[in-house]
């Protein structure tokens, strides 16, 4: 009988029969090798009356290589994305899942959406159970929805299965406007207490948290902080104003602020 590890055993259905001197070839079962590493092979003969049982069974070590590269996780560009002329670079992490070394293989990053994009770079020398994070070219697209595929191409991969991962982005754009300053306006009489108020807009493509100050000259400034969803408006009412100044002309002024705000 022949016995792997402790997964595979398998005998002779029927007993084999030697002359004096006679030797054969038994043939087992076939034996898948899905248990990688280092195992122990095991033949033994059986046999009543065997005057020496030194020589009944031998054994033997075999490794079982495996080779198999995979795509791990794609680290850029994943999520929502504010529309900058900033360039994004693709990463990706790939894996040696095998027991050996490999020498090189390329991966392949691809991007679909308004505009599609491909870049291949090459992993080298890559250690058994190790990661590396791979940067592709720069990239930069258009506003709207994307999705990304990394693949591995490694010609002895014995394991497809895990080569290729996807995931999915979106550039927005980021506009956020001030619409009108309501009030103060025109002439306000001293010592009065004005309310001061002004009406935003999210132009933009997605729900933005944006912070807006008003200042009125140099002894009013004041400042909110405000959630407003793709394509909505609202009117801000700040602080009222104790208008304790000389008489006189005074700028009054509304912003937003905002990262990447395209206009």
């Amino acid at each position: 009988k022949t016995k792997i590890g402790s997964f595979y055993l398998d005998s002779l259905l029927t007993p084999l029969t030697l002359n004096p001197g006679e030797s054969a070839s038994v043939n087992f079962a076939s034996w898948i090798a899905a248990q990688r590493g280092m195992q122990t092979v095991r033949c033994s003969t059986e046999l009543n009356g065997d005057i020496n049982g030194s020589n009944d069974r031998q054994t033997r070590n075999i490794t079982v290589l495996v080779r198999d590269v995979r795509t791990y996780s794609i680290l850029a560009p994943t999520g929502n994305i504010d529309s900058t002329a900033t360039q994004i670079t693709p990463q990706a992490t790939v894996q040696n899942s095998g027991n050996l070394l490999v020498d090189s293989f390329p991966v392949i990053f691809n991007i679909f959406g308004p505009v599609n994009w491909t870049d291949t770079e090459m992993v080298r020398n890559l250690p058994a159970g190790q990661q590396q994070t791979v940067s592709f070219d720069p990239w930069i697209g258009p506003v709207g929805a994307y999705t990304t595929s990394c693949s591995t191409a490694y010609p002895l991969d014995m394991n497809r299965s895990n080569d290729r991962r996807t995931s999915q982005f979106w550039i927005h754009r980021v506009d956020i406007s001030v619409d009108s300053i309501i009030s103060p306006l025109g002439t306000v009489d001293s010592n009065s207490v004005v309310p001061v108020r002004a009406a935003v807009s999210n132009l933009g493509t997605s729900n933005k948290n944006f912070q807006v100050i008003f200042r009125i000259g140099n002894f009013y400034n004041r400042s909110l902080s405000i959630d407003l969803v793709a394509g909505d408006d609202s009117i801000l009412t700040f602080a009222p104003c104790t208008v304790s100044v000389p008489e006189g002309i005074y700028p009054v002024k509304c912003t937003t602020i905002i990262a990447n705000d395209v206009n």
